[in-house]
């Protein structure tokens, strides 16, 4: 039986590797903790297409609340910025302890629902504390040896128990505490990590010297109790503070020995490495003030004394842990029953609450999904995001909401501050850049920036020209650099650097740009936004080019010569996370190592949806195709543009690759069942590799490894696949005999 436990880790490394396959743009921060010599450091975590969920208007600080999230990291980001929702804290604590931040620490969003003081009171405590989440799956159940999260075996509306979901076993000590005094009847916690531990400590040092509160906690007993000496205190508090039942984080099951003594002595050194992205890094943000700049758009000032609406979760959060190992299907015998694809969206009835002290008229939650006690999302359950294209925010089906709309304050709501200004908006971009080029040609590259009020298809440049989201300001500078500092490109721009985007309107730049020499190198694409006489880059992108020469007596590697293959994934938010960064990663370590490496262009297309799968092959123009994901007997599973599930089927696929039969030479499709689908594009293409039947992740990778080894030292399509098979063999004996390599009639 897979436990939860083992997976949590393959969840974080996704989301840090590709923004949970770009759900997130994730940008370094490394912040001065003041007077000290040490530094916050992680990511600041901005969701595409959410905002709303925190408020931009300041009010002084005297406590920080402590909070764990009962669930994943992917789950708990999700939640934490729904849309226009204002539940959230500014910062959460991976496993591996990657501090995410969400918005300003100055800022406020609500994340004590109707706990002491903040009932009537224009959620008075909720804008005098800043929170933090620490991602934890909190108490856990003993059952038959293992021990079992919250979610495991809750009932439907129908009394029907639904799936067994075990955190870890009893002899994995590691995974959690036992203590001999139970706390709120439970006696089992999943276990922080140290490098958790290490990370609120730097966290609490930054958040006390930034607003002067107080480096102290309450002593216990009342530390694990509600109490109202918790409206007094300034220092560093738990949510369990504030609430007389229902809660549990965070208790007695802690290190606090180890958390006091970091935060109150008089020097703190880092000993732990907390996982890390490649992206941003050389851009990392140094102030709280500069990463205003790049957050989405806050919630509306004039609201921020209502009542806020508390939400219940009623599902998991999406991972299926009853197989021993990952495959990438969506497929298990246990579901064979559903006859709802992953695309057909259905809703979930509400269920029962089996928490102690607790009635079905009294919800354990009062405003998260994820959040103290309940389950994560199982987002192919989201309702009406696939079927009705339904604007982002839209709460995930069987949810309760609970109206905390009590009755009114007798006083009147104070007026929202003024002066509130808007820092960004979403917007959307547009570039040509050509990834291939000849020595000494002059090709012109195009930009077009607009705000999402300009309808896309004004923004096209070209056939093969790609749009993409983007955070704008009113006015913004373009800029198309050569990374080496000018001596592979000739860059000539035609239009002033520093331009307005007004509403309603496109904004364009040119640049001229002429190759010197042969070769792979990449050009640069730097976006600046301009906002309140602040000024913040972005790397929009990096485009690898192929420069040869248009002399035939060239000794180079003609155009020709060259294999492009174009790497394209999807693992929707529905499905199981898979190590779609880990193949690619060591796909280009072997293509680098290669003695022919020369010849081959590898380009990677994540998250694809059913208009970015034929606008890659139109633009890439590749020799193969691989394609890495999950997949039915049904056909391969592509994303919505919200992130869910899209079957395509094999006639969709026979329709297209019938159009790319002259050039395309080789589809690899590394999912699940995928056999169906190869022998639809088969008609068409050369070769064509599928999988007879579920195949598990860490066989996948394995064949794409040794397909590739093989292919870039020279080796035909035949030979390489033969390699591709070796791997899996290797690696997961027995998982050989799930590849197949059609050929064409």
């Amino acid at each position: 039986m897979r436990m939860r436990y083992t997976a949590i880790n393959l969840l974080e490394e996704k989301l840090r590797q590709a923004g949970n396959s770009g759900e997130y743009t994730l940008q370094k921060i490394s912040i001065p903790v003041p007077n000290e010599n040490l530094k916050l450091e992680g990511y600041l975590c901005t969701p595409h297409n959410r905002s709303g969920y925190y408020y931009s208007l300041e009010h002084p600080k005297q406590r920080i609340v402590l909070h764990y999230t009962a669930g994943s990291l992917r789950s708990d980001l999700f939640t934490l910025s729904s849309h226009n929702r204002h539940v959230s804290v500014p910062f959460v604590i991976a496993r591996d302890g990657t501090i995410y931040q969400l918005f300003s620490s100055k800022f406020w969003s609500g994340h004590l629902g109707k706990g002491l003081g903040n009932t009537n009171t224009n959620n008075a405590q909720d804008k005098c504390s800043i929170g933090i989440e620490i991602s934890n799956y909190g108490f856990l159940s003993e059952k038959s040896g293992n021990l079992e999260t919250y979610y495991s075996r809750l009932k439907n509306s129908n009394g029907v128990p639904g799936p067994v979901d075990v955190y870890c076993s009893l002899t994995e000590r590691e995974a959690y505490e036992k203590l001999n005094t139970p706390f709120r009847q439970q006696i089992y916690y999943a276990a922080y990590t140290e490098a958790q531990y290490e990370s609120l400590i730097i966290l609490l040092r930054y958040l006390t010297a930034r607003y002067n509160i107080p480096r102290q906690f309450l002593p216990e007993p009342i530390r694990y109790q509600a109490t109202n000496e918790v409206l007094n205190f300034k220092g560093i508090v738990t949510h369990i503070n504030y609430r007389v039942d229902g809660k549990w984080d965070i208790g007695p099951a802690f290190n606090w020995k180890k958390l006091i003594d970091g935060v109150q002595a008089a020097e703190f050194k880092p000993t732990i490495h907390r996982g890390t992205v490649t992206r941003g890094v050389e851009n990392a943000l140094g102030s709280e003030e500069e990463l205003e700049l790049l957050l989405p758009e806050a919630k509306d000032p004039a609201l921020e004394n209502e009542p806020y609406e508390e939400v219940q979760r009623t599902s998991g959060d999406g991972e299926e842990l009853k197989d021993t190992k990952q495959k990438r299907g969506i497929k298990s015998k246990d579901k064979k029953q559903e006859k709802d694809l992953p695309g057909q969206v259905k809703k979930l009835s509400k269920r029962e609450s089996s928490m102690p002290h607790l009635t079905k008229s009294e919800p354990p939650n009062d405003f998260r999904e994820s959040l103290e006690g309940m389950p994560p999302p199982s987002i192919n359950e989201i309702d009406g995001l696939e079927s009705t294209g339904s604007a982002p925010g839209d709460l995930p089906s069987g949810e309760t909401v609970i109206n905390q709309k009590s009755p009114k304050p007798a006083s009147p709501p104070s007026p929202a501050p003024a002066n509130v200004t808007r820092k960004s908006r979403e917007g959307q971009l547009e570039y040509d850049i050509p990834g291939q080029m000849l020595t000494g040609k002059r090709y012109t590259c195009r930009i077009n920036i607009a705000g999402n009020e300009v309808d896309a298809s004004n923004l096209k440049i070209g056939e093969k020209s790609v749009h993409s989201s983007i955070l704008v300001s009113d006015e913004m500078s373009v800029r198309l650099i050569d990374s080496s500092g000018g001596d592979h490109f000739t860059i000539v721009p035609l239009s002033t650097e520093r331009q307005s985007i007004d509403h309603g309107e496109m904004t364009k730049w040119m640049f001229n740009v002429t190759p010197k020499q042969n070769g792979n190198y990449p050009l640069v694409l730097k976006i600046t936004i301009h906002i309140d006489g602040r000024n913040k880059d972005l790397d929009i992108l990096e485009k690898e080019v192929l420069v040869t020469s248009g002399d035939t007596g060239s000794a180079s590697v003609s155009t020709d010569d060259i294999t492009r293959i174009l790497f394209i994934s999807a693992n929707p938010l529905d499905t199981s996370p898979l190590r779609i960064g880990a193949e690619t990663r060591q796909i280009k370590e072997e293509i680098g190592l290669a003695k022919n490496r020369d010849k081959f262009l590898f380009t990677i297309n994540l998250a694809v949806t059913t208009r970015t799968l034929s606008r890659a092959i139109l633009q890439e123009d590749p020799v193969i195709v691989h394609f890495s994901g999950h997949g039915e007997e049904e056909g391969l599973c592509l994303e919505t543009e919200s992130g869910t599930t899209k079957m395509v089927e094999g006639k969709a696929l026979d329709i297209l690759f019938k159009n790319f039969s002259a050039k395309i030479k080789c589809v690899i499709l590394n999912a699940c069942y995928s056999k169906a689908q190869a022998d639809a594009i088969v008609k068409h293409i050369p070769f064509v590799i599928g999988m007879k039947k579920a195949v598990e992740d860490e066989a996948a990778l394995a064949f794409s490894v040794g397909f590739y080894q093989a292919l870039t030292d020279g080796e035909d399509i035949e030979n390489a696949f033969n390699m591709g098979l070796a791997g899996m063999a290797l690696t997961s004996p027995g998982q050989e005999d799930v590849a197949e390599l059609l050929k064409k009639n």
